[in-house]
């Protein structure tokens, strides 16, 4: 039984956990990402903790493969 929302992916991420893996699909390293969202280096990296963990990933690629294919398709 699926009762995700629209909004959701199958890995129930944030609204800021979404936002960070957009920057991380788009190459964006942590700092950059850091700068970007005017947070510290580590905010991020254990907000990307936190992801890989709900997305079931080892990696950053492996991070963004899970994210991308759980992604709507454009209307």
């Amino acid at each position: 039984m699926n009762t995700m929302h629209r909004n959701e992916t199958s890995a129930n991420l944030s609204a800021t956990e979404a936002d960070i893996m957009r920057w991380l699909a788009a190459g964006k390293s942590n700092l950059e990402i850091a700068t970007l969202r005017g947070r510290s280096p580590a905010t991020v990296r254990n907000q990307l903790h936190r992801v890989y963990r709900k997305l079931g990933a080892r990696t950053r690629g492996q991070a963004v493969q899970l994210w991308l294919a759980n992604q709507s398709p454009a209307a």
